[in-house]
């Protein structure tokens, strides 16, 4: 529904293993798809990109995550992934790049915009140093080895026709395209996808530094519904038309906590949108709601729909959240009985027998 809400409603718990200590136990695939996520969920946006995909794996010829500008292919990012027992070495990185070089001079793809090393146990230093402080050396390095860089690598091609890769080596490809990414900032970004509590299995939870609230006014565009319904069972319940610009007093304090109710299952909802992959947890909890409900709704042996809701509201406090939901610490009994409201406003729970007036605000 995206309901205007602060920012920063959730918090992650770290599981026994922490983020750095898991990148590096992940397997070479597990890594590969943990930076597709990586790509696709912080920097796509940021950078403009039109498409990201993962070719890793048997005849990638080098490229494991692409990141591509437009839809011709043509201006890219490549993002490798070098799950290695060990820091990247100078040789490995070597192999790397003489792989690009080697199929961007047979133009079975352009070379680059960008080309980012990425390996969870980092570099050794001397290979740090040469790919931001020796970059003229490492060329150098790479043309200079060609042949024996490339001997099990790459096909007898690449050694038949070294040196006219070692001169398109030395003319066109530019050294400043290289560079790595750090666990650490790599961490800080992914950190804010909504894919990093499945990806470490962190416990999303509610930021208790922050209290819910409803708004004073109602927002006649995201709430009149689920207020004409808790109106209507008012009205049943004091036989009165009531309108919830003046509630009795008996009323006032319980519409005020509904609202408020209905809020903090916004929350959770925005929550599930800003820390997990897909919607199917806040979609689950809203069916889980439902059941526990339902048959409250339909027993025509309420006297009212105050009672009926009452009933609805006790119903869902009492209902348990599976632990295979991810946002299941981070709901309350707020939350689910805002569910309520939430399943009121859609029109698929109604407290009294009659059809809504809409005409209470």
């Amino acid at each position: 529904m995206g309901y205007d809400l602060v920012d920063n409603l959730h918090i992650y718990q770290r599981s026994d293993i922490t983020e750095d200590n898991a990148l590096k136990i992940f397997s070479p695939d597990e890594y590969e798809e943990v930076i597709l996520d990586w790509v696709e969920g912080y920097l796509k946006k940021r950078l403009s990109y039109v498409d990201v995909e993962r070719l890793g794996g048997k005849g990638d010829k080098g490229r494991d995550v692409i990141a591509t500008y437009d839809k011709a292919r043509l201006k890219w990012d490549n993002y490798q992934c070098k799950h290695y027992a060990a820091a990247l070495n100078d040789n490995d990185l070597k192999k790397e790049i003489a792989k690009l070089c080697f199929y961007t001079f047979k133009k079975e793809y352009p070379l680059p915009q960008n080309y980012y090393f990425l390996a969870p146990k980092g570099l050794q230093p001397s290979t740090h140093d040469l790919i931001y402080y020796k970059k003229t050396e490492l060329k150098e390095q790479i043309i200079r080895d060609w042949s024996k860089l490339v001997k099990s690598l790459l096909p007898k091609e690449a050694i038949t026709k070294a040196s006219d890769i070692q001169s398109y080596i030395e003319s066109e490809v530019d050294f400043n395209i290289f560079s790595h990414m750090s666990s650490t900032t790599f961490l800080e970004q992914f950190r804010q996808t909504n894919y990093f509590a499945y990806r470490f299995k962190q416990r999303i939870k509610m930021n208790p530094d922050i209290k819910i609230s409803a708004p004073e006014q109602i927002d006649l565009k995201k709430e009149k519904t689920y207020v004409d319904h808790i109106i209507d069972a008012y009205s049943e319940n004091s036989k009165t038309k009531l309108d919830a610009d003046n509630l009795p007093e008996k009323y006032d304090n319980h519409f005020k906590r509904q609202r408020r109710f209905f809020y903090c299952a916004a929350a959770t909802e925005k929550i599930t949108r800003d820390a997990c992959r897909n919607e199917k947890p806040f979609t689950d909890l809203k069916e889980d709601i439902y059941n526990s409900i339902i048959d409250t709704v339909e027993d025509e042996s309420h006297a009212d729909g105050y009672q009926r809701l009452n009933q609805c509201l006790s119903n869902a406090r009492s209902c348990h959240v599976s632990h295979s939901n991810e946002i299941h610490e981070a709901v309350d009994n707020s939350a689910q009985q805002g569910i309520c409201h939430y399943l009121a406003n859609e029109n698929k729970v109604k407290w009294t027998k009659r059809q809504g007036s809409n005409e209470h605000i």
